[in-house]
């Protein structure tokens, strides 16, 4: 893992100034402590990197990163799984290398493929590409969003980063976007490409930007989208078939994310993903794993007793910490500062408290994240069979019976009691599916939302309810698996993801996340639903 800072000139009379490129980097040092440097090229083009030294740990992986013709330059952040098959494949093709770092084969790649190299690619990842021969910039994405990547273009430069806050180092704009603060209190987080400052945009999962620094224009392109209709289907004589399948596919995406040249463990909440992750790297390692898991104060959140009987079971080097209800106001402060985008989802606080502590002793840990999202984990998929019935009750019997009892039940102050999520489940289940299942996940309504902010406000914003942008990620297909790509396409990458990257990055902490491996994902995709969610109990695969 790794902080990327780029900044491109797109007018004669800006200057890419080295001071401001080396200002960009610095903010990000907590992403990379372990190198950091500045380089112009051409004069027409600045980047800049902190390194956090995962795979070959000497300086010759150090970036930015060079062909042996000074004519191809290379930024990273991230891991690429399949370096070692791509660069065996390179040098058999007369490529020479000169480090044993994963990010390098991206350069190979760009010489044989163009920025069709993109499909070569296993990992997770955010990079910037500069060929200096045709004048070319390309800042791309992974497929899913794991990595995060902002910017900023204007007609004098185009500007990227791992963080918001480099940008700033170049922006003095400090404007309020309306609709990503409207989209904020709806979701508790904003989604790509909006951010909650005017003019900074966050590259969407499966995207990238071709800048041509000679001509001055700039691009956004797709080049990999999750599409349930295009997606191959998988034939298996019956359900065994499936699940050997299933194991085969996860053990591998295990496996492949226990390439490393440094000291790594693994996030065990106690919940089904994290102790199945667990236990495949405990199948592929005979050493002791390092296990690491918060506890709460709070019993209605804590599942520590959870992972304590998995630890035992599998004999992990098991570390537990406790989060105290009264934690310093400071290190939410601190929290805030590292995540940029505001986010409301609280589990970021014991994510960072973990991280901090795993950190001490690795520097990279393998998580379950992504497992509710392909395997239908949530209770909203629940409720999205519940809709079905719920829609064919007489009116009567809703206005009489139903919203009576409703409106009858008492809040308590705990985690997600049964009486909220009646209610929530109540008061959007009149609304179609899609709807149904976005308002579900929200927090403030538009009513909420016209009582909190100021008049003028709500007149400029365009999506009050906050539904129509997250509609249009939707498959027209009625079906769990379209509740899935949606989450998986818009929750996963805003929410848990940018959580995940954020805490951890803050403590120069690596996170692998092998539910989210490709071949992996669609494969659970082309499953019929009966797989992923049967009798409103999930996971059943």
């Amino acid at each position: 893992m790794c902080g990327i800072v780029g900044l491109v000139k797109l007018k004669d009379s800006f200057r890419v100034n080295r001071e401001i490129l080396c200002n960009m980097i610095k903010v990000l040092s907590h992403r990379g402590p372990d190198n950091i440097s500045c380089k112009i090229i051409e004069k027409d083009v600045g980047l800049s990197h902190a390194r956090l030294k995962i795979v070959d740990l000497s300086e010759n992986a150090n970036q930015p990163m060079v062909n042996e013709f000074g004519t191809i330059w290379l930024i990273a952040n991230g891991e690429i799984y399949n370096y070692k098959e791509l660069r065996k494949e390179l040098e058999s093709r007369g490529h020479r290398f000169i480090s044993n770092s994963d990010n390098e084969v991206i350069i190979h790649l760009y010489e044989e493929y163009g920025i069709k190299l993109l499909d070569k690619l296993d990992g997770m990842f955010a990079f910037s590409i500069v060929d200096t021969v045709n004048k070319k910039v390309f800042v791309a994405r992974d497929i899913y969003g794991i990595k995060s990547l902002f910017y900023k273009s204007n007609d004098n430069y185009f500007g990227f980063a791992s963080e918001i806050k480099s940008l700033y180092q170049i922006v003095d704009n400090t404007k309020v976007d309306i609709d990503s603060l409207s989209y904020f209190l709806t979701f508790n987080y904003i989604p790509a490409p909006y951010t909650l400052f005017e003019g900074i945009k966050e590259l969407l999962p499966g995207h990238y930007i071709k800048i041509k620094y000679d001509t001055r224009e700039v691009s956004i392109n797709r080049y990999y989208k999750l599409n349930l209709k295009k997606r191959e289907r998988r034939y298996f004589k019956d359900k065994q078939e499936v699940f050997n399948h299933f194991e085969f596919l996860l053990n591998n995406a295990v496996k492949k994310r226990l390439m490393s040249d440094v000291d790594f463990g693994v996030f065990l909440s106690g919940g089904l993903d994290s102790s199945t992750i667990s236990y495949f790297m405990r199948n592929n390692i005979g050493d002791k794993i390092k296990a690491y898991s918060v506890g709460f104060e709070d019993d209605s959140y804590d599942e520590v007793e959870d992972a304590r009987i998995v630890s035992e079971h599998l004999s992990l080097d098991h570390k537990i910490f406790t989060v105290k209800n009264n934690f310093p106001v400071e290190d939410v402060i601190k929290l805030i500062w590292y995540a940029d985008k505001p986010i409301g989802d609280s589990s970021i606080i014991p994510f960072y408290y973990v991280s901090q502590k795993a950190s001490q002793e690795v520097k990279m840990v393998l998580s379950g994240d992504g497992g509710d999202e392909v395997l239908a984990g949530y209770e909203t998929y629940q409720a999205y069979y519940l809709h079905k019935f719920y829609r064919k009750v007489p009116d009567f019997l809703k206005e009489r019976v139903v919203l009576p009892f409703v409106s009858s039940l008492k809040p308590k102050f705990k985690r997600l009691t049964f009486e909220q999520k009646i209610k929530r489940f109540v008061s959007f289940a009149k609304f179609d599916w899609r709807k149904s299942h976005i308002l579900w996940r929200s927090i403030f309504t538009e009513e909420e939302k016209k009582k909190v902010l100021k008049e003028d406000v709500v007149k400029k914003i365009t999506d009050i309810s906050g539904t129509d942008y997250p509609l249009t990620f939707f498959p027209e297909e009625n079906s769990l698996n379209s509740l899935l790509e949606f989450d998986f396409c818009f929750y996963l990458p805003n929410d848990m993801l940018y959580k995940v990257d954020s805490a951890s990055m803050a403590n120069s902490l690596e996170v692998r996340v092998p539910f989210l491996d490709k071949e992996l994902v669609e494969f659970l995709f082309s499953l019929p639903p009966k797989y992923k969610l049967k009798n409103l109990c999930g996971k059943k695969v």
